[in-house]
C-alpha cells in the first residue's frame, strides 16, 4: 500500500516505491483513484528458472489529512464540486 495525498491522485505525481531492489520513483497518473493497483515491470522477485525477474505491484491509498483547519475545510467544500455525479449513484439501496 502506497499512501498519497489528494493533490497528488488529483494532477499525478511521481513517488518513491520501495521494491526489493531499493527504491524506485514511479508516475501516478492524473486522476488515481484510491485502491487502484499499479505494476514496475521487472522489479519484482528474481525467476530462479529464467533470467529474468517478476512484477512488483503496488496499491494506491488516498490519504485524508487528520488536522482539520478553515484552509482545509474551504478546499474540502470546493473540491466537492468535482464531483458532478454521486460516487455511491450505483450502489444497491435495499439490501
Amino acid at each position: 500500500m502506497v499512501p498519497v495525498t489528494f493533490a497528488e491522485a488529483y494532477l499525478g505525481a511521481e513517488v518513491e516505491i520501495g521494491t526489493i531492489y531499493g527504491p524506485v520513483r514511479a508516475k501516478i497518473p492524473p486522476g488515481t483513484q484510491s485502491g487502484q493497483r499499479f505494476r514496475l515491470r521487472g522489479k519484482g522477485v528474481r525467476n530462479v528458472r529464467s533470467t529474468g525477474s517478476g512484477d512488483h505491484y503496488y496499491t494506491v491509498q488516498v490519504a485524508i489529512p487528520r488536522v482539520m483547519s478553515t484552509a482545509g475545510r474551504e478546499v474540502a467544500r470546493r473540491s466537492a464540486e468535482l464531483y458532478p455525479v454521486d460516487p455511491r449513484k450505483d450502489l444497491p439501496r435495499d439490501l
